[in-house]
């Protein structure tokens, strides 16, 4: 696997993430996780945090090689 090529596919991941996120905090819907509630607040930290991710690793796949 290239390395542009995994770059992507982790951007495109984390830019799922973060849109599940922005979904959620739209919603007002509570995250659980092995029954604890993600409080909303910390959604928007791991919507900006994987949101950053997920846009750096698209850039880093979409660089030409020189």
């Amino acid at each position: 696997m290239s390395e542009r090529l995994y770059c992507t596919i982790a951007g495109m991941m984390f830019s799922v993430a973060a849109l599940i996120h922005l979904g959620c905090l739209c919603a007002g819907w509570d995250l659980v996780l092995a029954g604890w509630a993600i409080p909303l607040w910390l959604s928007w930290i791991a919507f900006f945090v994987s949101g950053t991710l997920g846009g750096f690793g698209l850039w880093l796949g979409s660089r030409g090689t020189d």
